[in-house]
Formats: C-alpha cells, structure tokens, sequence
C-alpha cells in the first residue's frame, strides 16, 4: 500500500521580493509543470497563464522583460511548459489581480526523475508562492 506525503520545498514572499537587492534562492526543476492552485479560493487556478522570465542578477522580475515562455493552466490547474532551454528564470503568474514569482533554475533531464502530477503551486493569500511536492511512500 502506498501513502502520499507532502514535501515543503520552497516558499518564497512575492511582496519581500518586490524591490530587494537580496538575490534570491533559485529553486531547481528538471522539468517545469505541475498544478496551480489559488489558497484564496481554495481551487485550481483554471486557464491562468504563466510565463517564464530570463532571471539576470540584480533585476527585478519581468517588467521590462518579454517572456521567454508562456503556458496556461487547464480546467483542472494542470499546466507544463515545452521546448524550454536550460537556464535561470522567473515563474511569474497572475492570481485575482495578484503578481506571484518564483526564481527557478531550469535543468532539463532526458527523463525525469518525478511525474508532473507531483508538484502543486499555490499563490497564497500572504502572497508568497510555495511550491509542494508529493512524495510516495511504500
């Protein structure tokens, strides 16, 4: 038989980010997906569109940046980004009129070592985004 647990991996304050000089911690993925989930409502985040930004040191996420990137989330939250170079870059997502980000560092692998279904993103209403993954357990 086989339990879920839920793994905390990273959270990191949207608002603490906004105007730091403080370069933040890059949160490594070898594949970018998962689901998307809003802590307002308590749902997924339905047909949201994400976007990946170049990070460059000492700027600030995506305002003056195109993205390099776009993706948008299905009914049920679900969304994966494709044919992503390696690299470091902002996750940036829109919530009920909410900016949220993430530094990522992108390796991609052959062959991932977890399933997309794994990881779930929440926007929480303290505005940090946090990103959790599920571990099975035998």
């Amino acid at each position: 038989m086989s339990a879920v647990l839920f793994a905390f991996l990273a959270v990191l304050s949207a608002n603490g980010l906004l105007g730091s000089t403080e370069t933040p911690t890059r949160i490594t993925f070898d594949h970018l997906c998962g689901k998307l989930v809003s802590n307002t409502i308590q749902k997924p985040v339905r047909h949201g569109v994400l976007e990946l930004h170049p990070f460059r040191e000492g700027d600030s996420c995506c305002g003056r940046t195109a993205p390099a990137a776009r993706t948008r989330t299905s009914h049920w939250g679900n969304f994966k980004f494709k044919k992503v170079p390696a690299g470091d870059y902002w996750l940036f997502v829109q919530v009920n009129g909410r900016d949220f980000k993430m530094a990522v560092h992108y390796q991609p692998m052959k062959y991932p070592e977890y399933s997309c279904s794994l990881f779930t993103f929440f926007a929480q209403d303290s505005g940090s985004f946090v990103v959790d993954q599920a571990v099975l357990v035998d």
